[in-house]
């Protein structure tokens, strides 16, 4: 509630001394409105328009040129969590992600190879010397690569198709084909769940913290 009347006080300040030239123009509020994905409260403002329309699989790419396009970005007025609104639906999204094929993803490899490493290290301190590691969101299996080569036993879950395959056949890494719920039964008990640039991808992210947690010893 506080936070709600804080960002309440920040739009009627911003609006009473914003710049007088300003032009007040009507919001087009589109249907299918998404509740809030982190407290479920249908209240929020716009903080940015859509730039342009999102189609295709490009935009899914890591290496993705679309970066600046995106839909209706808007913040709750109860959490602050900032999220596109309307949101599609999650087999929409997967279904782009399936299909991806970012060959200039390779390109750089070598560089995310040292990315990872660094990033690795820098965390090492709090994690177990040893055991099972799921990184979940795993693209080309580059993470995967590096934690092994550190001695642990990894297995990664990809929806990308030809990501997960370039895992496998080249980087020589498990990788199963699909999202976290896709993963066998029999390979749960994990020591460590690892996710690199994935959260903000998913219209539930609570729902993937806690079956990450799920997947743990």
């Amino acid at each position: 509630i506080v936070r709600a009347m804080q960002n309440l006080l920040g739009l009627f300040i911003r609006r009473a001394f914003g710049r007088k030239q300003a032009v007040a123009k009507k919001v087009e509020i589109p249907e299918n409105q998404t509740d809030c994905p982190n407290c479920l409260q249908p209240f929020n403002v716009e903080i940015y328009p859509e730039k342009s329309s999102i189609s295709g699989n490009n935009v899914y790419c890591c290496t993705s040129n679309h970066h600046s396009s995106h839909g209706r970005i808007v913040q709750c007025l109860t959490c602050a969590l900032t999220y596109t609104n309307p949101q599609p639906p999650p087999e929409t999204i997967l279904g782009k992600y399936s299909d991806v094929e970012d060959k200039q993803y390779l390109e750089n490899i070598s560089a995310r190879v040292k990315t990872f490493d660094y990033n690795f290290n820098k965390v090492k301190k709090y994690l177990p010397p040893a055991g099972r590691l799921l990184d979940v969101g795993s693209y080309c299996g580059v993470f995967l690569s590096v934690a092994k080569d550190k001695g642990y036993k990894v297995t990664g879950i990809e929806p990308s198709k030809w990501a997960s395959k370039y895992a496998n056949e080249t980087m020589g890494v498990e990788t199963f084909t699909g999202t976290i719920q896709d993963l066998p039964e029999e390979t749960a008990g994990f020591d460590i769940v690892t996710s690199w640039d994935v959260l903000e991808h998913f219209t539930d992210p609570l729902f993937y913290i806690a079956h990450c947690r799920s997947m743990r010893h």
